[in-house]
Formats: C-alpha cells, sequence, structure tokens
C-alpha cells in the first residue's frame, strides 16, 4: 500500500491523531512532514467525495460504476481498493 492509501486508511478513523501520523511517518520514511499532512487531506477530500457519491447514488442520479470512475477521476493517486473502500464507506456514512 502507498502512503495516500494509508492516510485513507488512518482517516477513516474520524480523527487523524498526532500517533497515528507518526504511524505514517514511520512507515514512510522518505515522506516529509508536509507529504504527511498532504496525503492525510487528499484521503479526506476522498472521503468527502465519495459521501457525496454515494449520496447521488441513493438519490438515483447516478450509477454506482459512474459514480466509482467520477471518484478515481476527481482524486487520483489511490488504490483501486481504496476507491471501493471509499464508495462503501460513503454508502456508511449516507445511510
Amino acid at each position: 500500500m502507498g502512503l495516500l492509501d494509508e492516510a485513507y486508511l488512518i482517516t477513516t478513523q474520524f480523527v487523524v491523531t498526532e500517533i497515528s501520523a507518526k504511524k505514517l511517518s514511520r512507515k514512510f520514511p522518505h515522506s516529509s512532514s508536509h507529504e504527511i499532512e498532504k496525503a492525510v487531506e487528499q484521503a479526506r477530500d476522498l472521503i468527502n467525495y465519495a459521501e457525496h457519491c454515494a449520496d447521488m447514488v441513493r438519490k438515483e442520479k447516478l450509477e454506482e460504476v459512474e459514480a466509482l470512475k467520477e471518484i478515481k477521476r476527481a482524486h487520483p493517486g489511490f488504490s483501486d481498493d481504496t476507491y471501493g473502500f471509499a464508495l462503501n464507506h460513503g454508502f456508511f456514512l449516507t445511510r
């Protein structure tokens, strides 16, 4: 898993603590603190957008397959698995 994917995983815990940021720093020692912060920010943005897309699917304004494509287009750099997790998390948040 890459930095963005790991940042996504800790961001789904709702509160990114200093401890979880340090875990990312240890796992990715060649990444600067700025890169870690940026990855966490990108993960938060992904979660918010996936929630929006999940809501659009629930309202039948977007098909699930198209929602996934849109999430990937709008937030590049994550793994395919993470995009799927994000959309599923969006469905959880919009239930």
